[in-house]
């Protein structure tokens, strides 16, 4: 049970940060977007102690008859090895995003997923967003629920990200995850990226999260990332992207994550 805490525990919020952070900044817009759009991701994590996780997500997204209203489905699986153990998740999420003005748009989503081990997750999604072709800034809430487990979190952020001269542009998002234990964790995502030309930009950036490790607190457990990419618009409608994280971990082995995103509307 204390493995299964930890480790469900640490991979959600590492999840939320990594896939969740990567995808949001920096990706083109939704707002006024009336066609269908599909953006999958993919993560591979590997630690020099030998651990590893895997996760591939799917998203489409897909216009409605009114024009102020579009529907996600998304399909996520995660398979991870931690503290000697290979564990499996595979989840199912939808809902609808509502476009309130040209600028402004709410998500809402609702998840259901299969543990290998025949457990249920559930999972749900709140957020709200301003955008225009500067300025990006928006917040919401992430949670899971695990009632074979006991357990549960909820994790608030708040984000947003500015275009500046020259092709320069600066992110940052913020992350707050609380448990029903009552234990808290904090982390922050940062990255900056260069335009070098019209198809063609460059990322370079960072993570970190503080907070008690739900386990066995000690006031101390902190994990980072240092982080650096490559984007490529092959053309309007379609943008790839290239990231390799090192991953630093307080009293564990660090590791490496190689992550790919795709993003296409048709």
């Amino acid at each position: 049970m204390r493995t299964q805490l930890r480790s469900s525990w640490t991979r959600f919020f590492g999840a939320v940060i990594a896939m969740g952070a990567v995808s949001a900044l920096g990706a083109p817009t939704v707002v006024g977007a009336q066609q269908f759009r599909t953006i999958a991701s993919l993560s591979a994590e590997n630690y020099f102690d030998g651990s590893f996780a895997l996760h591939a997500e799917n998203v489409l997204i897909m216009p409605l008859p009114p024009e102020s209203l579009q529907f996600q489905f998304k399909a996520r699986n995660q398979t991870d090895n931690f503290f000697d153990s290979t564990r499996s998740l595979t989840m199912v999420h939808a809902g609808p995003i509502i476009l309130f003005t040209p600028n402004v748009y709410g998500i809402a989503a609702y998840g259901i997923g299969l543990r290998d081990t025949g457990e249920l997750v559930h999972e749900g999604d709140l957020q709200i967003h301003y955008e225009d072709v500067r300025f990006r800034v928006g917040g919401g809430a992430r949670g899971r629920y695990e009632p074979d487990d006991d357990i549960a979190y909820i994790i608030p952020s708040i984000g947003g990200r500015l275009q500046l001269p020259r092709g320069f542009g600066i992110a940052a998002t913020y992350y707050l995850g609380l448990n029903n234990k009552g234990e808290l964790s904090n982390a922050i995502w940062t990255e900056g990226d260069y335009s070098l030309t019209s198809r063609v930009s460059l990322k370079l950036g960072g993570s970190m999260e503080i907070g008690d490790d739900i386990a066995w607190p000690d006031g101390s457990n902190y994990s980072y990332a240092v982080i650096s990419g490559v984007g490529y618009a092959a053309r309007e409608t379609l943008f790839l992207r290239y990231e390799l994280h090192y991953i630093g971990r307080a009293e564990l082995d660090d590791g490496i994550r190689n992550f790919l995103f795709v993003d296409w509307r048709f």
